[in-house]
């Protein structure tokens, strides 16, 4: 069924979330997807980064995993991989 209808896998299907943006907290999301500052810090320290913004952004998987893409210079509108990501309209220092 959730093939078939849109409406039914998005209720039924989680999205990814994004969680930080360049280092920035997205408190809502964190809120929102029961994600703590401590769980974030965990998956930057398991990619090698030792600073916050360090990553672009730290995304919240459908499996439950945390996704961190490394710091670089690309603009989120022009992350190919990130654009089924749920992310809020205006973030911080964009």
């Amino acid at each position: 069924l959730v093939w078939h209808s849109r409406r039914l896998a998005h209720v039924v299907k989680a999205e990814p979330t994004l969680l930080t943006h360049k280092g920035k907290f997205l408190r809502d999301a964190m809120k929102r997807t029961r994600i703590t500052e401590e769980e974030i810090k965990s998956a930057l320290r398991e990619h090698g980064i030792t600073k916050n913004d360090g990553a672009n952004w730290v995304v919240l998987e459908t499996n439950g995993n945390l996704s961190v893409v490394p710091r670089q210079e690309i603009k989120w509108e022009e992350a190919e991989t990130l654009s089924d990501v749920r992310a809020p309209n205006r973030m911080p220092g964009r």
